[in-house]
Formats: structure tokens, sequence, C-alpha cells
């Protein structure tokens, strides 16, 4: 496993009941924009090798806007 880094800028609204249990009742999160580090080490490691798999592997997303799959299904 490799360590990546997200940064992701975004606006989350939250709207929360009106009862002594402040129970969450809506809520909506906007991303503005996010970045996802590759170390180069990464990077260099996989060029040397010459292993264009890889390569085009680290260059998709690793992430949809900016939200990993796991914290995308924790909010559904």
């Amino acid at each position: 496993d490799y360590l990546f880094q997200v940064c992701t800028e975004g606006r989350l609204i939250v709207e929360f009941t009106y009862d002594d249990l402040m129970r969450i009742k809506s809520w909506h999160m906007t991303v503005r924009q996010h970045r996802e580090l590759v170390p180069r080490s990464v990077v260099g490691m996989h060029t040397a090798q010459q292993d264009p798999s890889m390569l085009e592997q680290l260059s998709k997303n690793i992430t949809r806007q900016g939200i990993t799959n796991s914290t995308l299904n924790y909010l559904r």
C-alpha cells in the first residue's frame, strides 16, 4: 500500500431537529475543488520498472470528486 493524500475543499451545511436529541434532519455537501497527491517515489519506482499498466492505474483518480468510496458508502 502507498500513502496517497487527498485534499478536498468544500462546504457542509447541516440542519438539526429542534428537539432534545439534536438529530440531523438534513445535510448538503458541496465540493469546490480537490487534489489527489501521489508521492514522487511511487511514480519514480514504477517509471524505473517501466510498468505501463501501473502508471495508467496511478493516473486514474482514487476518489470521486474528492470523496473516497468508503465515505460515499457511509453517507448513503
